[in-house]
């Protein structure tokens, strides 16, 4: 028999044996191979291929430490080029107006890439922007509110916007005026409601508080 093949005993009623051929294992790639692939992925521009290759080298391997080194460098360029496409993005978010969505965009870039820095300042720039617009609508809301008489959501506007925007100073003022004139409203309303009842007064003093 073939050395490749082995005796296994066969179910009742079948021939006694059976020969079963020992599978054929499956070849392992060389690292040479895998460095190779790995650099063609490089060279498309598909680094993140590229690195996956790199990190299945086995330790032992004579390319190890050198895949090591180039793995590094691939993350660089890697994060090179994701930051300028988040940094792009967010800068044409941020010309049509969507400020929200250009941070999102910002906070994709990565810490490694040179368009880090500029994108922290570009955060808080629009981070102000955004603030002081919310602040600008939360303020004419609250205008708009107390000139129809509804002061209580006239403050509840006032109390949203943030210390931040240049309207919480403002906002802050406009808030006492409308809780004094609450406070007085209130007062009158309960004036109003007051009844006298005259039970057993003589009809010439009842005279006096009419």
């Amino acid at each position: 028999l073939d050395s490749l093949s082995f005796f296994h005993p066969a179910p009742p009623g079948e021939p006694e044996y059976t020969v079963v051929p020992t599978p054929t294992p499956v070849p392992t790639a060389l690292p040479q191979d895998i460095w190779d692939r790995a650099f063609s992925s490089a060279k498309n521009g598909d680094f993140e291929t590229g690195i996956s290759l790199l990190e299945t080298l086995p330790e032992e391997s004579d390319l190890a430490q050198k895949s090591k080194i180039k793995i590094q460098e691939w993350k660089k360029i890697l994060a090179e080029k994701m930051g300028k496409k988040a940094y792009e993005n967010a800068m044409q978010l941020a010309t049509k107006g969507n400020y929200s969505s250009a941070i999102e965009q910002l906070k994709e870039i990565p810490n490694e890439s040179s368009f880090y820095q500029k994108s922290k300042v570009k955060l808080d720039a629009w981070k102000k922007i955004i603030i002081e617009k919310e602040g600008k609508d939360l303020f004419s809301k609250a205008i708009k509110a107390a000139s129809s008489g509804d002061f209580k959501s006239a403050i509840s506007h006032t109390e949203n916007i943030s210390k931040e925007s240049s309207y919480y100073q403002k906002s802050i003022q406009k808030k006492l005026e409308w809780q004094k004139l609450l406070s007085e409203k209130a007062a009158r309303s309960d004036l109003s409601g007051l009844t006298i009842q005259f039970i057993g007064v003589p009809d010439d003093l009842a005279e006096v508080f009419k």
